[in-house]
């Protein structure tokens, strides 16, 4: 498979974005590559395949994931931000499992409805 130098350009950012993703995102990476039955190898070391060789419609999604990771940890970055600016420390484990469990015995607040 030819690639022209705009497709090969991306690819090769797709690349070096990999590196950068948590266990959670590379396991999505997964996913997709299954979803599509696009053959990859695995071992101790991670989970390998040709980049080149992937489909358009499988790397665009691919890529639709990885700009979609990036955007997201923005988002989580920029509400950090804007906690610090506010003076507002983020919740500790022990507040987010008690939040959790409110939600958990009250249904409708994870809804934002109070009832």
């Amino acid at each position: 498979m030819s690639l022209l130098p705009e497709e090969y350009a991306r690819r090769k950012q797709f690349l070096q974005e990999l590196p950068s993703l948590t266990t959670a995102e590379s396991s999505e990476i997964v996913r997709i590559l299954r979803m599509h039955k696009f053959n990859y190898s695995e071992n101790t070391n991670g989970v390998f395949f040709n980049v080149a060789a992937v489909p358009q419609a499988l790397f665009d999604d691919l890529d639709k994931f990885i700009q979609f990771t990036k955007t997201n940890r923005t988002s989580i970055e920029d509400r950090k931000t804007l906690f610090t600016m506010l003076g507002v420390e983020p919740l500790s484990d022990k507040e987010k499992a008690e939040v959790a469990a409110v939600i958990e015995d009250h249904p409708s607040l994870a809804k934002g409805v109070l009832r």
